[in-house]
Order: structure tokens, then C-alpha cells, then sequence
């Protein structure tokens, strides 16, 4: 994978996205919903952090990974995504969010 990384990442694509990388420890799917939100159903491998976590862990984040932040219709992940790619993180939004993805 190269180091420019998309905007968003439509939730069709996300597993050509994914087979892209050489390690699946190169990319992280990030989801910033609340706690309740995340135990009731999440993508496989996605980690939980929500956004007051992740402002106080950003500098002990992974600069080499690139993160796809996953909310509930896409909206408050791109704050994060700003949020990320300010402290020059490699970010995308998965697009809709967990309200596009099927159960």
C-alpha cells in the first residue's frame, strides 16, 4: 500500500481494501462509537476508542498504520479522521458508517 490513503472507504470495498495490505497489522479499523454500541456488534478485529480516549493516547499511536475510523453513519468519524491526520496519521472513514455495514 502506498502512504496516500483515501478520504472514505465504502463499506463494499472494505475487504478488497483490506486483502490490499501485506499484514493485517498494517491497517487498524478504529471504531469511536460508544462502549454499549461496540459490544452489541463491531467488525471482526476492530479495536474500541472512543474520541476523549483517543485524544489522550495520540502520541502513543502507530504512525506507520493507517487507521479506518468507523462510527455510526460516518459523520463523527471524520472529525476524527481530521483529528488524526493533523498529528500526520495516516486516516479514512469507513463512509456511512456501521449503518451501512450488514448484520
Amino acid at each position: 500500500m502506498t502512504d496516500t490513503v483515501p478520504d472514505f472507504i465504502h463499506v463494499d470495498d472494505l475487504a478488497d481494501y483490506l486483502a490490499g495490505y501485506q499484514q493485517q497489522a498494517d491497517v487498524v479499523l478504529l471504531d469511536v462509537r460508544d462502549k454499549a454500541s461496540f459490544d452489541h456488534y463491531h467488525l471482526p478485529n476492530a479495536v474500541w476508542m472512543p474520541p476523549n480516549r483517543l485524544a489522550a493516547e495520540i502520541n502513543e499511536m502507530d504512525h506507520e498504520k493507517h487507521y479506518i475510523i468507523i462510527c455510526y453513519h460516518g459523520v463523527m468519524a471524520i472529525s476524527v479522521m481530521n483529528f488524526m491526520r493533523d498529528y500526520h496519521f495516516k486516516a479514512s472513514v469507513l463512509q456511512g458508517g456501521m449503518a451501512t455495514v450488514r448484520q
